[in-house]
Parts: structure tokens; sequence; C-alpha cells
């Protein structure tokens, strides 16, 4: 297993803290689009995963250490250790029913 951060930067630059642990660089949201949703920053979260799921070159390089990818919250605590649930031909995911875009706020 490995861990490796994935953030979004201004232009996807490093940001000095990849010395302490993998990081993968995604190009955060513009203050444009920010300040369409009232200047909500964690929506650089979900485009984040979009950038990586959408990009061969970010896959590639968590391809180097792992088979099977886990995405957390940097608030989550582990408290017990996590199944693995997926296999190579079926992901796995837990959907957060509260959390969805709203027509509205198109991005």
């Amino acid at each position: 297993a490995a861990f490796t951060r994935l953030c979004a930067t201004a232009g996807g630059r490093p940001d000095g803290l990849e010395g302490e642990i993998p990081t993968l660089f995604t190009v955060e949201l513009s203050a444009q689009v920010l300040a369409s949703h009232f200047h909500f920053g964690v929506l650089n979260r979900p485009n984040s995963v979009k950038q990586l799921m959408e990009s061969t070159t970010l896959l590639a390089e968590i391809r180097k250490t792992s088979d099977y990818v886990l995405i957390l919250e940097t608030d989550h605590v582990i408290m017990r250790p996590i199944p693995n649930l997926a296999t190579p031909e079926k992901p796995a995911a837990f959907v957060f029913g509260y959390m969805f875009p709203q027509p509205s706020q198109q991005w």
C-alpha cells in the first residue's frame, strides 16, 4: 500500500510539500468558477478526482504503486481496516446521498 496526496494548485504547480508525501498535482478551479459557487474552495476536491480519472499520465503514476485506489477525505478517521470490495472488473464506492450537483451550478 502507498499513500499519494492529490492536490489542486494554481496551474497544477508543486506546492513545496511533495518532498514530505508523494503528490499528484491538478489544476485548481479558477477564482471565477469558485465565485460562482459562493467561493466554496472544496469544489477543487471532486474536480481533482475528475482530472485524475481523465488523465492517463496521472493514472499511470498511481498504477506504479497500487492496483487499486482508495480516495478519502482529509478529515476521515480510519478506525478499523477497510475491506477491499473492488475487483479488477467491478469498482466499489460509498455514495454520500446528501452530496449531489444542482442544475443551477454548472461548471
